[in-house]
C-alpha cells in the first residue's frame, strides 16, 4: 500500500466549487486532492494513510476529496506481481490516472511466472473542457478489466472535500 503526495495536474481543477492542482494518488484505487485526511490548509508536515478498508460514500474515515474508480484493497506486496500506476497530463486541461493490471491485494500471492491471477486496469480522468454549469471540471472513470473478488467489495464514486456529501456508485 503506497501513497503519492502532490502530484502536479498542470492546470486548476474545480471540483465541489474549490481549485485544485495537485492530487494525492494511492495504490489502492483511490486519488484525493488533498495530501492527508486532517489536512487543514497549512504547510506542516502530515502522514498520509494509505486507505485499503473502503468504506461507503459518505463516511468520516478515509480521504478527504476522494475520487474512487475502484477503491479496494489492491496488490498488498505479498506476490510477485508487479504494481503499475501511471500518471499523464497535458499541463493544459487533462490528466489521467491509470492503475495498470493490477491484482486484488486478497489473491496477489497466487500470481507468479507460472500462475496468472485476475487485473484490473482502470483510469482517473480529470477533464476541464467539458466543465459543468457550476464551473467544476468533469470526471471520467474508465474501466478495462475490473474482477471484485475479495470479501469485503469495493467502492466506486466521489466524496465532498468536507466529506458531508458524494455520489456513491457502489459499494
Amino acid at each position: 500500500d503506497s501513497v503519492i503526495k502532490n502530484v502536479e495536474i498542470g492546470f486548476d481543477f474545480t471540483y465541489y466549487g474549490e481549485s485544485f492542482n495537485k492530487l494525492t494518488v494511492c495504490s489502492n484505487g483511490w486519488a484525493s486532492f488533498f495530501p492527508c485526511q486532517g489536512n487543514d490548509g497549512s504547510n506542516t508536515e502530515c502522514n498520509t494513510v494509505p486507505f485499503f478498508f473502503n468504506t461507503s460514500i459518505t463516511h468520516p474515515t478515509g480521504p478527504k476529496g476522494m475520487l474512487a474508480p475502484f477503491f479496494d484493497d489492491l496488490d498488498d506486496n505479498q506476490g510477485q506481481e508487479t504494481f503499475d500506476v501511471y500518471f499523464w497530463t497535458n499541463s493544459i486541461d487533462s490528466a489521467i490516472v491509470e492503475w495498470d493490471g493490477v491484482a486484488n491485494g486478497q489473491t496477489d500471492e497466487n500470481c507468479g511466472p507460472d500462475t496468472s491471477c485476475e487485473k484490473e486496469t482502470f483510469q482517473l480522468i480529470l477533464d476541464n473542457n467539458n466543465k459543468s454549469a457550476s464551473g467544476n471540471g468533469s470526471i471520467i472513470f474508465q474501466y478495462n478489466k475490473i474482477y471484485d473478488i475479495d470479501d469485503h467489495g469495493s467502492t466506486v464514486g466521489i466524496e465532498a472535500p468536507d466529506k458531508n456529501s458524494g455520489t456513491q456508485y457502489l459499494f
